[in-house]
């Protein structure tokens, strides 16, 4: 899979191995540097993350990924938060965040919009960074959010086998316009009364002022 930020892109191939090119002035190419690169550079594999990555995510400045056995990796630019490693420093390499701030959960999914992340666990959906416009659905408008925390989402999030999706979009392009959403959803309303009852939460793609959910039906 691919995923494209602000000037720059990152990729994972089917062995789990994570390339990247393009803008890298804050270190969101991984290679421990912060140079632009031209052509696509390989981040790391299994000797770095532990395990196969398979999925990558990224921001506008900063990139993450998920490997298989559920761990979070995230780098380049923190100046909002948006890593979640409680500060606002940047990070040139890879690097981890213990599955312990998600209840000893692993991640199955992150997105990563305009200065905030969102990841989702087998039971909770999770959010850091910039908080402005209610974003990170915490119920304010906190600027940044250095810790990750849990988003209050009603009933128990299930996650979907087989057939999960994610669509990370870093900068402008909205996987879902916030004019099909129903108005003031500044704190989480249950899923039941967002969309349609008996729905599971299977992708959290992200915009730049505003992250969304995809739904498939319970089975």
């Amino acid at each position: 899979m691919a995923a494209c930020g602000l000037h720059f892109t990152v990729v994972v191939t089917e062995p789990g191995d994570v390339f990247a090119w393009g803008a890298g002035v804050f270190g969101q190419l991984g290679l421990n540097t912060g140079k632009d690169q031209l052509l696509p550079e390989r981040v790391a594999g299994r000797e770095v993350f532990g395990a196969r990555m398979v999925m990558v995510a990224a921001g506008a400045l900063n990139s993450a990924g998920v490997t298989a056995s559920g761990m979070l990796f995230t780098y380049g630019s923190g100046a909002e938060g948006q890593l979640g490693h409680g500060d606002l420093g940047e990070r040139l390499r890879p690097e981890q965040i213990g599955r312990e701030l998600f209840g000893g959960q692993p991640v199955v999914m992150v997105a990563c919009g305009m200065g905030h992340t969102m990841m989702l666990t087998v039971g909770d959906l999770w959010t850091c960074g910039n908080g402005e416009y209610g974003k990170l659905g915490h119920g304010d408008v906190t600027v940044p959010q250095l810790a990750i925390f849990s988003v209050a989402t009603g009933p128990k999030i299930a996650h979907c086998q087989h057939h999960c999706v994610s669509h990370p979009t870093g900068d402008h392009h909205h996987r879902l316009s916030a004019k099909q959403l129903p108005a003031n959803l500044l704190w989480p309303q249950p899923l039941s009364q967002v969309a349609v009852a008996e729905l599971a939460l299977c992708s959290t793609p992200i915009g730049k002022q505003h992250p969304a959910c995809r739904h498939t039906r319970r089975v």
